[in-house]
């Protein structure tokens, strides 16, 4: 069923007489003419209910209409309108007392609108940082949520510390995550770099590589630093420790055993997992696999990293492995936080064949393998008809 939208007044409605709501607070649909309509959208109807009416929840922008990934939210928009449903991405200034305004995509001319529909029946978070998803506004409008019994995942990004406890403490996940921890005082750094040789230096609330730092403990007892398209030496452990000290006192850091990973042309590789929750279960969506660059210490593609297929490394990967891998971790996270339904895993399999889980993601960055990306759109689709109970049309 079709939905028109009416630019002067920057809502939607129908083009009949036929009396339907919609939003998690039925609101009734107004009519519409669609010869002065600016764009149409695709929508299901359940039940005398038009629907579903997912919002994108995200932050505001100093001179955008908001902040996010413009491209990914195309491409849900346009997976979604294939069989019926309206994105509206939303800020907590756009929450009024029965509508949200917030943006909707008008695929003729390729732009964002402002809109005003009512309350979503779902909504998915991509605020796009920690502070802002910290920020007290936020706050207010998780609480909102929360009183209004809308539907929302993921909850908030996941912290790198607390992860590992989680894992560190089940028995099937214990022996996939590396010694890591959180030093707050120098002899414990001491030892724990001594014990280890090498190991990363990882912000508990850092993504896409940024902000990770290698350190390797050498015969000489100097320490060799590095960071993406960076490498010093340093004399000791204790110059070490008071060099990097002022920053552990301003943003919280985990240590992390590093682990020997394959290469392929003499950069080492490891893998991405995508794992979405639909029809009842989890799925593990796809593996991708990411190669450092020449001078990265990480496999990230926006920190030099590269992509490789499955058909480049061998041994080939245990994807039966990695699933049993991902839903145990699936039902840690599940246990521990509220709505989770997807997350990607950064995976590294050693040299004698072990998997290890070096960190976990919250939300998920588009995959750039096409038959990845495209499962991940369907899934993520099932998953907003289910959550949002739009289940079938009538």
């Amino acid at each position: 069923m079709k939905l028109f939208f009416d630019q002067t007044k920057h809502s939607f409605g129908i083009d009949s007489n036929e009396q339907l709501t919609w939003g998690k607070n039925h609101l009734p649909l107004s009519t519409a003419n669609r010869q002065d309509a600016l764009f149409s959208v695709e929508m299901k109807k359940q039940e005398g209910q038009i629907g579903p009416i997912i919002g994108f929840l995200t932050s505001a922008h100093k001179t955008k209409s908001f902040v996010g990934n413009r491209n990914t939210f195309i491409r849900i928009h346009n997976q979604i309108q294939q069989t019926g449903g309206l994105i509206i991405v939303f800020t907590p200034l756009g929450i009024k007392q029965n509508r949200i305004d917030g943006f909707v995509y008008n695929s003729d001319d390729e732009t964002w609108v402002k809109a005003s529909t009512p309350l979503p029946n779902l909504i998915y978070n991509r605020v796009a940082t920690v502070k802002q998803e910290q920020h007290e506004q936020m706050k207010k409008t998780f609480q909102w949520i929360k009183e209004q019994q809308i539907p929302m995942f993921n909850p908030h990004f996941f912290n790198k510390w607390e992860t590992y406890c989680l894992f560190a403490k089940e028995p099937m996940l214990k022996r996939y995550v590396p010694k890591t921890m959180k030093i707050t005082d120098n002899a414990t750094f001491q030892q724990f770099i001594q014990k280890h040789q090498t190991l990363f230096i990882k912000p508990i609330y850092g993504n896409k590589g940024s902000g990770i730092m290698q350190l390797q403990f050498n015969d000489d007892e100097t320490i060799t630093l590095r960071a993406n398209q960076f490498q010093t030496k340093i004399k000791s452990i204790q110059q070490t420790w008071d060099k990097l000290s002022p920053l552990f006192s301003k943003q919280e850091f985990i240590f992390q055993q590093a682990i020997s990973l394959p290469t392929f042309q003499n950069c080492p590789y490891d893998f991405r997992v995508l794992m979405q929750h639909h029809s009842k279960q989890w799925h593990l969506t796809g593996i991708g696999i990411r190669c450092a660059g020449r001078a990265s210490i990480t496999t990230h593609v926006p920190q030099g990293g590269q992509i490789l297929s499955l058909s480049q490394i061998e041994p080939k990967l245990n994807q039966t492995h990695i699933a049993q891998i991902g839903k145990q971790v699936a039902a840690t996270l599940q246990h521990a936080y509220d709505n989770i339904r997807e997350f990607s895993m950064d995976i590294g399999r050693d040299k004698k064949g072990h998997y290890w889980i070096f960190e976990v993601n919250a939300k998920p960055m588009i995959f750039d393998e096409p038959q990845i990306q495209q499962k991940g759109l369907q899934n993520l689709i099932t998953l907003f008809y289910e959550q949002s109970l739009f289940l079938q049309e009538e």
